[in-house]
């Protein structure tokens, strides 16, 4: 009963803030039962990231560490909170979620500190269609403001097949630069999710 009237309580404490747009753009609670993040995939997202950064030189191999401490943190207290009854409560899920964002976030802002590395500029977009996806599959991100962020991919993707016009190829620059912009659609993103603020049940 405890646990109801908590989960009762998150949803009318709640306070999320919203952009101006059309109606579709409010949040929709109803999504978030089934539909809060996969934790055990978004986990395995940021790992794969942590892998991708420290190749491109992104994360020193200690920073990757620190990272990953708290990602099988993470991993811990899902297990502790699957070991109950196999699944994972509405609460709990949020929790973990949360958790995730955080880390994501504080991964986003240190890689940010470093050279920008170009890497497979194709696999960037595709990981950001991804995450712009799961997150409005979530309610973590709203259709309106998914449909900026895509505007904005497609503004690099389009900025791409320029620069490839010519002889199919990107310079040094112009991987730099497209890096550079997806770089700061993914902290974006990253960012508009972390503000889906989610008050705790007494």
């Amino acid at each position: 009963m405890k646990r109801i009237a908590g989960l009762a309580a998150l949803v009318i404490a709640a306070s999320l803030p919203l952009v101006a747009g059309p109606a579709d753009a409010q949040f929709n609670w109803r999504q978030l039962p089934g539909a809060v993040m996969d934790v055990s995939a978004r986990r395995v997202q940021l790992e794969r990231r942590l892998v991708d950064a420290v190749a491109a030189g992104r994360l020193s191999s200690a920073e990757a560490a620190e990272f990953r401490r708290e990602l099988e943190q993470v991993a811990k207290s899902e297990a502790e909170f699957r070991a109950s009854g196999g699944t994972l409560s509405l609460w709990e899920s949020l929790n973990l979620t949360l958790s995730l964002d955080r880390i994501s976030k504080a991964m986003e802002a240190r890689m940010g500190e470093r050279q920008v590395a170009t890497g497979d500029i194709d696999q960037r977009q595709a990981e950001i269609d991804r995450l712009i996806a799961d997150a409005v599959a979530s309610g973590r991100l709203t259709a309106y403001e998914a449909e900026d962020f895509k505007s904005e991919a497609a503004r690099i993707a389009a900025q791409e097949a320029q620069f490839r016009a010519s002889d199919g190829t990107l310079d040094q620059g112009e991987q730099l630069q497209l890096a550079l912009d997806l770089d700061r659609l993914n902290r974006r993103i990253e960012e508009r999710m972390s503000e889906r603020r989610i008050a705790p049940p007494d």
